[in-house]
């Protein structure tokens, strides 16, 4: 753990309370991830209300 690294980041962990403040397609605090029979991967963040990513295999 790294208090400087976090608050200089992740603004002191505020940011995963702030979901105004999300952009799509940048992950806020990705805590786990998933993958489907088809190749497909689905992350998990640590976020107040929660958010699943879908990311679509393309190749």
């Amino acid at each position: 753990y790294d208090p400087k690294w976090t608050e200089q980041v992740l603004d002191g962990f505020k940011m995963r309370e702030q979901p105004e403040r999300w952009e799509n397609g940048k992950f806020i605090h990705p805590h786990d991830a998933c993958f489907d029979p088809q190749g497909n991967i689905y992350v998990v963040e640590w976020v107040t209300t929660g958010r699943v990513s879908f990311l679509k295999k393309v190749a």
